[in-house]
Formats: C-alpha cells, sequence, structure tokens
C-alpha cells in the first residue's frame, strides 16, 4: 500500500507541476523589457488609455492621478462613469482639472445600461467613440501603473508584434481576507493554464486575457466588433482574446510583476462573491468535469499538506505545493510563507468557491455593484 501510494503521489506530483514549470520559463515578463530600446519617443504611437468606472470613488482617487503622471509622451486618458451612485464623477472632475485644459483627460458620463449588455463593456464601448489613439489600453479603476509601465508596454508590444496583450497584474493584498483568497487569481492561471499555448497555438481554445491591463491596436479592435461582440459576456475580457484568435490575431499574456499592480478586493466576502461570478465560467468545461477536477485537485491539495503527518509516502505532493509557491512567488510576486502556512485554509476556500460559482451560474443570479447578472 505504500509503495502504490508514493508512486501515485510522484505521479500527480510530476503532472501537477508540468504546466507552472513550463509557465516559469516561457511567460512573458513586462519588467524584462527595455525601455532604452525606445528611441525618439515622440515618435511612439498614441495611445488611448480607457478607464470604466461604477461606484470605484474610493479607488480612482488613488489610481487615477498616477496614471495622469505616466511617463510617456502621447496618450489621452477617456474616463466612462458608468451610472455610479456614489461621488465617482465628482471626484474625478477634482482630479483631472489642468490635464482636461491640455485635452489629456476626457470625462464621459455614460448612457443608461441597454439590455443585453454587460456594465464594463457598455463603458468601454462609449469611451472607444471618443478614442483618437492608434493603441487602446483598457485599464480597470483599481489598477496602479508606475511611471514608466505605458513605456514597458510599448516596448513589449514593439518586440513581440501582437494584436492584442495582456499582463497579469501584481496582486495587493492588504486585509487577512484579501491574502486568503486573491491569490488563487495566479494559483488558477498559472497552474492550469498552458500560457505558451496561448501565445503561441492558433486554436482559441486556450485564448485568455485579464481585464484589469489589456492593450490592443485600434484597427484589431474594430475588426473583431470591439466591445459590442462580447456585451453579454461574464469573462469579457477571456471572451474578447478569443475572438481575436479567432480572426486570426496574434495575442500575447504575461505577467506585470513589479510595473502594474491592483488591489482587486478589498475583504474575504467582497473577494468570494468576486470570484463566485466567473470561477465556473472561467473553466469552458461541462458542469460534471468542473465538479470531478475541482474535487480531485481540492483532495490531491489537501493530502499535500497533511498527509505527510500520517505517511511520508506524501512527500512528492508536499514538494509539488512548495515549487508552485516558490513560481508564483517568481512570476507574480505572491507571499511565499503566507500562502504556504494558510495552504489547506485557502485551498478550502478555493473548493467553496468553485462550488457556489457553479451553482450561482446554474440555479441564480449574482449582484455585482448594485446590478444583478444571471450567470
Amino acid at each position: 500500500m505504500s509503495q502504490f501510494i508514493l508512486t501515485a503521489s510522484i505521479i500527480a506530483a510530476e503532472l501537477l507541476l508540468f504546466i507552472p514549470l513550463w509557465n516559469l520559463f516561457s511567460t512573458p515578463v513586462l519588467s524584462k523589457y527595455p525601455i532604452s530600446n525606445l528611441k525618439k519617443l515622440d515618435s511612439l504611437p498614441k495611445v488611448t488609455i480607457m478607464v470604466p468606472m461604477r461606484n470605484e470613488a474610493h479607488n480612482i482617487i488613488q489610481t487615477l492621478p498616477k496614471i495622469l503622471n505616466l511617463n510617456y509622451p502621447n496618450f489621452e486618458v477617456i474616463l466612462v462613469d458608468d451610472n455610479s451612485t456614489d461621488d465617482t464623477y465628482e471626484l474625478c472632475q477634482s482630479i483631472i482639472g489642468p490635464h482636461a485644459q491640455r485635452n489629456k483627460v476626457r470625462l464621459i458620463k455614460g448612457k443608461k445600461l441597454p439590455d443585453g449588455w454587460m456594465g464594463k463593456q457598455w463603458a468601454l464601448h462609449q469611451g472607444a467613440k471618443h478614442a483618437t489613439g492608434e493603441l487602446y489600453l483598457f485599464l480597470d479603476a483599481d489598477v496602479f501603473v508606475t511611471k514608466n509601465a505605458l513605456l514597458k508596454l510599448l516596448a513589449a508590444k514593439i518586440k513581440e508584434n501582437v494584436d492584442l496583450m495582456s499582463f497579469f497584474t501584481q496582486q495587493i493584498k492588504i486585509s487577512f481576507g484579501e491574502r486568503l483568497l486573491v491569490p488563487l487569481v495566479n494559483w488558477g492561471l498559472l497552474s492550469f493554464l498552458p500560457l505558451w499555448l496561448t501565445n503561441n497555438d492558433n486554436s482559441s481554445f486556450f485564448a485568455v486575457a485579464q481585464g484589469q491591463c489589456v492593450l490592443v491596436t485600434k484597427k484589431a479592435y474594430f475588426s473583431v466588433g470591439g466591445h459590442e461582440c462580447v456585451r453579454s459576456a461574464i469573462l469579457d475580457d477571456a471572451q474578447l482574446a478569443i475572438e481575436f484568435k479567432k480572426k486570426g490575431f496574434n495575442i500575447l499574456i504575461g505577467t506585470a510583476k513589479e510595473v502594474i499592480n491592483c488591489r482587486m478586493y478589498r475583504s474575504l466576502k467582497e473577494s468570494f462573491m468576486g470570484f463566485s461570478k466567473n470561477t465556473f465560467t472561467a473553466t469552458k468545461v461541462h458542469w460534471s468535469v468542473f465538479l470531478f477536477l475541482y474535487t480531485v485537485i481540492f483532495i490531491i491539495s489537501l493530502l499535500a499538506y497533511i498527509g505527510p503527518f500520517f505517511s511520508l509516502m506524501f512527500l512528492p505532493l508536499t514538494f509539488w505545493v512548495v515549487l508552485q509557491q516558490l513560481i508564483f512567488w517568481r512570476l507574480a510576486g505572491e507571499d511565499f510563507w503566507f500562502n504556504i502556512i494558510f495552504y489547506p485554509v485557502q485551498i478550502t476556500l478555493f473548493y467553496v468557491v468553485g462550488l457556489h460559482s457553479f451553482f450561482y451560474s446554474v440555479f441564480s443570479k449574482v449582484e455585482w455593484k448594485g446590478r444583478e447578472y444571471k450567470l
């Protein structure tokens, strides 16, 4: 029996490490693109940065000044207020003052959300009508950019010559609840999504993007139909990447550690509801496959942590968890020691979120920022 457990543990660890290890050595890292290669800064293409906002006053007051102070010679910012019920619009007015006078910023009051549209897509659809840049950069309102972030993005764009780029932002986690749940974003993406296929395969099956930071060419964006072609998608970012792939455009997915940061959620409850709205949809598999795989991964992950207390034959699984967390630290800047210590809690929350997402998707609706959506 012990020999069987050891063999099974070794096989499981090898299989589960295959994708993370390959991602470690093949995933583009935004910080590694040198901006020194960008000559004649005033000849760089104009970039339109679009930020959709709904009830984002607590975020935009911190993130907008950083966007406006980007070190780039030729960009504009379009802010679209999606019928906020807080003072998002008024705060933006107070922040952009002198920048608006230089025609650098435009603040738009969004129209009423029409049937069949999701709020974010509707806001960006309206913003694109006013854009004058050759490239569009979509940023969420909770994204913090470093001063050279746009130069880094352009360096990557010029080197890779792709039509859509999306970089997984480094997650800011302050509250205990955030630190427990938010790392599951990178855990899921970097553990089970082969990014080398996303970046190199012509198929749209592995196409993905992270909506917090997406750069597209204007020509390709309108060629696929803009955000109108994904107007009702829960995962608009991933669906947009799929549409780009279907039309034959190239995409690039990487990580933005130390260059672009994001504070997605501010509590355990907010994190739980945020992930519940899209976890099941993101997997793109039948519900029975989803439940089976989620359960298997949950059991293996728990065995990796508690198994060695009963038998040393489970140690290969423990090695898998440790090496996996080192990869996440290296690629995404995750907190290695916190994630190791609280791994059983995190993996249990991962399982509960998955079940919650499944039941919401099949039987109910989810409320997000004052609106109800059927998943």
